[in-house]
């Protein structure tokens, strides 16, 4: 929710296919994704 900027609700009916994505939504949660990955692959663990 926080990277994709999408309400937590309509996510979960995007990911049970209850809700139509549509290019641009998944694209901005695509980008959020990234983002999220790109920030958790400078942790480091100790």
């Amino acid at each position: 929710e926080h990277y994709a900027d999408i309400n937590q609700s309509l996510f979960r009916q995007y990911t049970k296919g209850l809700a139509n994505l549509s290019s641009d939504k998944m694209q901005k949660i695509s980008k959020g994704l990234h983002k999220l990955a790109d920030e958790l692959s400078d942790l480091t663990l100790v």
